[in-house]
């Protein structure tokens, strides 16, 4: 499903790039499911059993064009989206919090996240947090991410 993200998955000794994903073992995803007390949504899952967390800073293709951008777009990590849904006290989490059943997976910029609403009828929905749609799953927030890296601030 997220196999478009496999040139940016970062090896030892590679060079790494605005796009950068690295692998994670399944076992820590699971770990962060039990902890959060129930699994994530399915395209979630898949993308970080495929891919991995990592960051989208550059359109495909133009990695080598790329300039500094204000922006993380960073997919977190398992532990690190539990830790935030949780409400544990960590340094990236913002000050108000999230709504019940939002679970942050991707930090936009300092303490802005997008989330999925797990419980929902549409679990893979992209949201921003407290707001409305970006996107309707997450393989296509991932597809317009590679087309546009900030494509959500027209929203």
């Amino acid at each position: 499903m997220f196999e478009m993200l496999s040139d940016y998955f970062v090896k030892e000794g590679s060079q790494r790039g605005p796009n950068a994903f690295w692998n994670l073992e399944e076992s820590l995803i699971t770990r962060a499911e039990d902890r959060a007390g129930f699994r994530f949504p399915e395209q979630l899952r898949s993308l970080l059993v495929e891919a991995g967390s990592g960051t989208i800073k550059a359109p495909q293709g133009q990695e080598r064009e790329f300039t500094r951008s204000n922006f993380l777009n960073r997919f977190l990590g398992p532990s690190e989206m539990v830790d935030l849904y949780l409400g544990e006290p960590t340094e990236s989490a913002p000050e108000e919090g999230f709504d019940a059943g939002e679970l942050p997976f991707f930090e936009v910029g300092d303490q802005e996240y997008f989330v999925l609403r797990p419980g929902s009828d549409e679990p893979d929905a992209v949201h921003m947090a407290f707001g409305g749609l970006v996107a309707p799953d997450v393989l296509s927030f991932v597809n317009r991410l590679l087309e546009d890296p900030s494509f959500y601030l027209s929203l």
